[in-house]
């Protein structure tokens, strides 16, 4: 598996199972993305310093399905439309690695 994070032109972070589709005769290719959930943050509070010069959010991290009303669980993507691919924290891909866990019990 390669799980990655991908951030989407419109802002939207995926975190999936990313394969590069090649085609050999039109040497075009496309992302597959296995199971994508998008990342998701709320947050939680806001720290404010005595003096006021200060204030930091913590925010919580959530992932959540990207497409709800389909059935598929695999979609090829337009590489035109993705900015860049990174590699997850430890911490995130782990929680993927979960949920990806439950819908296979």
């Amino acid at each position: 598996m390669s799980i990655k994070i991908a951030i989407l032109s419109d802002g939207t972070q995926l975190i999936s199972d990313i394969k590069e589709i090649h085609d050999p005769e039109s040497k075009q290719y496309q992302y597959l993305f296995k199971k994508p959930f998008q990342v998701t943050y709320t947050p939680e509070m806001t720290l404010t310093e005595e003096a006021g010069a200060h204030n930091s959010t913590l925010k919580k991290v959530g992932l959540q399905t990207w497409i709800d009303v389909v059935k598929d669980t695999d979609h090829l993507v337009n590489p035109a439309t993705v900015v860049t691919i990174a590699e997850p924290i430890s911490d995130l891909k782990s929680m993927y690695e979960g949920l990806l866990n439950e819908s296979n019990s």
